[in-house]
């Protein structure tokens, strides 16, 4: 981007973030002595659930009356409790960036917007934006006042890139949200009631949480088959051969969900091009796992040539992988 004067060149940031929207976004990684009390209370009620799964006959004896408190009880009050004390400790960050930073000519996010911004991204390598031109990530504001617009400058060596993750959080949420449910279809069954007539409340339930289950999934298959490696400014897929830098993509950062009560829940980060959308998921953005990707390919010095050769692909003549996917 150039001023109005001949000859005076202002640099242009390489990171832009998004309008400040009317969605107001807080994050809020579980600490450890959260994660440690919500695993205990989901070991728990799971053990609620076999003894009143083994006990279902009696489901309100001595025996099933624990299992009905510790797999019923114990996870809704853990829940309210969760979402009251999420409520009192709402913090929305806002950061003072000079113009130049935003890049006004997109919309704010929002979940209807994001399919907008998505191709909008994409337009920008078959019909140059100015506003976008020499950007290598866009980001969403909350997400960078967490990670920071200034990445370190110091060389980073290439690692397998592995999406998501500590995904334990989600994986603990969902036992915490389906429980309940399963136990009470337990005692439901148990006193004569239909199960058919459950079923429906259980899929509600179960599909609110394939969020969770999803990035539970995605982290199990990226940590497992490690088919990306990461470096200073570009992206390595090991299946096709084909090294990604800031000339094929933009890096899109936003948040994937916003609860009701305004807190994001799990990073979407997609590398979108002309011929590539490479879609990433972690946890939040303070999670070493994004914090790490965030760096590399936000690197002052991109270095794409450093990539791996030891698989060989290098040195096969007439070898140009058309695109890289999920």
């Amino acid at each position: 981007m150039t001023s109005d004067r001949p000859g005076d060149e202002v640099a242009v940031p390489r990171i832009g973030v998004l309008p400040r929207g009317s969605v107001k976004i807080a994050w809020q990684p579980a600490s450890r002595r959260t994660m440690r009390i919500a695993t205990s209370i989901a070991v728990l009620a799971i053990f609620g659930l076999i003894l009143l799964w083994i006990f279902r006959g009696s489901p309100f004896g001595a025996l099933g009356s624990v299992g009905l408190f510790l797999g019923v009880v114990l996870p809704l009050v853990t829940g309210f409790a969760w979402i009251l004390r999420s409520a009192s400790h709402t913090h929305h960050t806002r950061l003072d960036l000079p113009d130049e930073h935003r890049i006004p000519e997109l919309p704010a996010w929002s979940r209807r917007h994001d399919r907008a911004l998505v191709h909008k991204i994409q337009d920008s390598f078959i019909h140059p934006s100015r506003p976008l031109e020499g950007r290598v990530a866009i980001v969403h504001e909350s997400i960078a006042a967490i990670v920071g617009l200034d990445p370190d400058d110091r060389l980073l060596e290439e690692e397998p890139l592995i999406q998501e993750g500590d995904v334990r959080w989600p994986l603990v949420v969902s036992m915490l949200a389906l429980t309940p449910m399963i136990g009470i279809g337990i005692v439901a069954t148990a006193s004569g009631v239909s199960s058919w007539s459950f079923l429906p409340f259980l899929v509600i339930v179960g599909l609110g949480q394939l969020p969770q289950i999803n990035l539970v999934a995605r982290g199990l298959w990226s940590h497992f088959t490690r088919r990306y490696t990461m470096g200073p400014g570009f992206v390595h897929d090991l299946r096709t051969g084909r090294t990604i830098s800031s000339d094929d993509a933009i890096l899109f950062a936003r948040p994937a969900w916003v609860t009701p009560l305004g807190k994001g829940q799990y990073v979407r980060a997609d590398l979108l091009g002309p011929d590539v959308r490479l879609r990433l998921g972690f946890v939040d953005p303070s999670s070493p796992a994004f914090l790490e990707f965030w760096r590399r390919w936000c690197h002052p010095r991109p270095r794409p040539e450093l990539k791996g050769m030891s698989d060989g692909e290098a040195d096969r003549p007439g070898t140009t992988p058309s695109n890289v996917g999920d």
